[in-house]
């Protein structure tokens, strides 16, 4: 049967015309519900070619002059915004009268045009904006967020009182916007303001409306201090969304030391909520410790839900041991293998207390070798070592697949992987005859 392509589609457009109907009204009213602000925002990276194309020449300060000084046009914000990346002090005096704009958008604009060229006229206006009278305004508020900021990358960090009040109070009714994370975040940043705003993030999350609390988070996420991190781990412990609660959980891994370990190791039996608990072990899978798999195989033999059972098993034997950055000490990568070979014996991954001091004793001496200078001689104990336990480990392998048990020394996968690969992690960084025969 042969299709008329063109019957075909004059049939599909009939029944897309009212959805086309609909997406250009919506094309056409958006803009209009959206401060000039925040059209301005969107306009910002194409201000020049917005300008280029009302036939504008954006090199020639004498038609930008004039576009400034015509009352009747409406292009003062683009131009403005133009000045603002690329500053032209020729235009100060052209800009400044428009600071009494009947426009507060394009007051603004001038403000920090004039800011641009560290013109004292710009300064003294974006002060007196955040020093005015409050008003209940949403596009008031967020001005004053942006002239705090603007202010704080000139390193005037004096308004630290004037942002506490407005962040509290936008946190318990409003949505905080761009320009007020920027401001709390440069103020943050700040030594001598730290702790006075990190204690007003912290204590506007209670009273902070729900939509708020999340951006709360993401505050404290980016203000990494020992007080956040507590009240983080606060936040984990009790707050009851868990949305939230994994908000913090993922803040709190981001750490490089994660002060909250031994939290999840207790709290991950008990936890009640099947994605919480899904959110720990997906942590205890990425921190990839002896004692963050062995945490995921107990949880394995005492998980209730089918999915997370599979889970679990899935990752507990498809893990990989992470290699260290190139950057850390041997000494240190050498101390971590000895920790590694107790918590594998500890948790039964390796048996025989004999074998275990036999290994303890190499990475001993391979320690001692290291320290005087030896690398020849470190290497070898290592490789001693590696070498004992990939040799228990292929016996214990060979044994499983006859059905036979287990003798009195074995070496199971999830030992022999953190061992084997942690051993071969320091002797890629030492010199070896091996390697030296290789070349040869």
């Amino acid at each position: 049967m042969q299709i008329d392509l063109k019957i075909f589609r004059r049939k599909k457009m009939k029944r897309c015309r009212p959805l086309l109907i609909i997406c250009i009204l919506c094309i056409s009213v958006c803009p209009r519900t959206v401060s000039q602000e925040h059209r301005l925002i969107w306009l910002r990276p194409s201000a020049g070619q917005a300008l280029a194309k009302r036939g504008i020449d954006t090199t020639d300060v004498q038609q930008l002059k004039a576009v400034l000084n015509d009352s009747t046009n409406y292009l003062h914000e683009t131009v403005l915004e133009f000045l603002t990346d690329q500053p032209k002090e020729v235009l100060a005096d052209d800009i400044a009268p428009l600071l009494r704009h009947r426009s507060r958008y394009v007051q603004f604009a001038a403000a920090v045009a004039l800011l641009a060229l560290s013109d004292p006229r710009g300064i003294s206006f974006l002060d007196s904006t955040i020093r005015a009278p409050f008003r209940d305004d949403v596009v008031d508020i967020d001005r004053r967020f942006r002239a705090i900021y603007l202010m704080a990358n000139r390193a005037v960090y004096e308004y630290v009182d004037n942002l506490v009040n407005l962040y509290s109070l936008v946190a318990r009714s409003g949505y905080i916007q761009q320009y007020a994370y920027e401001a709390v975040l440069a103020y943050a940043s700040h030594p001598g303001h730290r702790d006075q705003v990190i204690a007003t993030i912290i204590n506007s999350y209670p009273a902070a409306a729900l939509a708020n609390r999340g951006a709360v988070l993401f505050l404290l996420d980016e203000v990494s201090s020992p007080r956040g991190d507590d009240y983080l781990l606060s936040i984990l412990t009790s707050d009851t969304s868990v949305s939230l609660r994994s908000s913090a959980l993922s803040s709190l891994a981001k750490r490089p030391t994660p002060p909250f370990e031994s939290f999840v190791f207790r709290v991950a039996r008990t936890e009640a909520n099947e994605t919480m608990r899904l959110r720990f072990c997906n942590y205890l899978r990425d921190v990839g410790t002896p004692s963050a798999i062995w945490t995921l195989s107990q949880l394995l033999a005492t998980e209730q839900s089918e999915f997370l059972r599979f889970t679990i098993d899935l990752w507990v034997s498809t893990f990989d041991v992470k290699r260290p950055p190139s950057t850390t000490p041997l000494t240190v990568l050498l101390d971590s293998l000895t920790s590694y070979k107790h918590q594998v014996f500890e948790f039964g991954w390796l048996a025989d207390k004999n074998f275990a001091k036999e290994l303890n004793n190499h990475l001993e001496n391979a320690r001692k070798h290291l320290v005087k200078g030896d690398s020849v001689n470190t290497s070898k104990e290592v490789e001693k070592f590696q070498e004992k336990v990939n040799k228990e480990y292929q016996k214990t392998i060979d044994n499983e697949k006859k059905n036979k048990p287990r003798d009195k020394r074995f070496v199971t996968t999830e030992g022999y992987k953190f061992l084997y690969y942690n051993a071969q992690y320091i002797l890629d960084r030492l010199p070896s005859e091996k390697k030296g025969k290789g070349k040869k």
